[in-house]
């Protein structure tokens, strides 16, 4: 199965590397494949020392865990999605969160399901007939 994970999730797996949202992560990864847009890097960087000081880890030990995690996804550059799927994208999330696009966008092109933990974004996806948006607990149902 093709997954994409929201950079929500991936930093509340450097945050709390052996909490269950890491262990849902480590079992996912084990036989799906893991998309990121190029986006999540951005997002990363920007709250990089927020992200760094909540996990309680020292700057070796957070690169090397963040390293470690980013390994396991596919990075999808900005261009290698076509303008036709931001703007599908785009339509999905209008009005809800514009910034969400390049999710739904990696999602549609490689048909895969989204991870999120945006409660907006998931109930409000849900409402617009979204099927293939999951939020923890329908993960955690996916791996039984």
């Amino acid at each position: 199965m093709n997954i994409v994970v929201d950079s929500n999730i991936i930093i509340s797996i450097l945050i709390k590397q052996d909490g269950i949202t890491a262990k849902r992560f480590h079992q996912l990864a084990e036989h799906n494949k893991l998309f990121i847009h190029s986006y999540t890097l951005t997002e990363l960087t920007k709250h990089n020392n927020k992200i760094k000081k909540a996990s309680k880890l020292n700057d070796t030990d957070f690169n090397s865990s963040k390293t470690n995690i980013l390994s396991s996804f596919t990075i999808l550059e900005t261009n290698a999605i076509p303008p036709s799927v931001y703007q599908q994208a785009f339509n999905l999330v209008k009005g809800i969160d514009e910034n969400d696009t390049v999710f739904i966008a990696v999602c549609i092109y490689i048909d895969g399901i989204l991870w999120t933990g945006d409660k907006i974004l998931y109930y409000s996806l849900k409402e617009r007939g979204v099927s293939n948006i999951y939020n923890s607990l329908d993960i955690e149902t996916l791996l039984q």
